[in-house]
């Protein structure tokens, strides 16, 4: 489906940058992002990740419980909004 999408001028020259450093087309580099941010069921393959590595996991708990922790604020930090992928206030409820 074309789509035409106004960009100022910084992110018109930061998306070809890092489109050439990538060595694909803007357009396809834009897709992609677009595609990887829009998928739905993004949390819950993170969560599912995170759940079979602590259940495969051998060891030391609080180490396993520290890397947990780690992992989830890693992904928290590079989520491209503010609401959070793990919030605080929901663990122990929804991961």
């Amino acid at each position: 489906m074309p789509l035409t999408v106004p960009l100022t001028p910084d992110l018109e020259a930061r998306l070809a940058a890092e489109a050439a450093r990538a060595g694909v087309a803007p357009e396809r580099l834009a897709a992609g992002v677009l595609a990887l941010h829009l998928r739905a069921d993004q949390r819950a393959i993170a969560v599912a990740l995170l759940d079979s590595w602590l259940a495969e996991a051998e060891g030391d708990p609080a180490e396993q419980r520290e890397t947990g922790e780690v992992l989830v604020r890693g992904l928290d930090a590079a989520r491209p909004g503010q609401r959070p992928h793990f919030p605080p206030a929901l663990e122990g409820v929804t991961w």
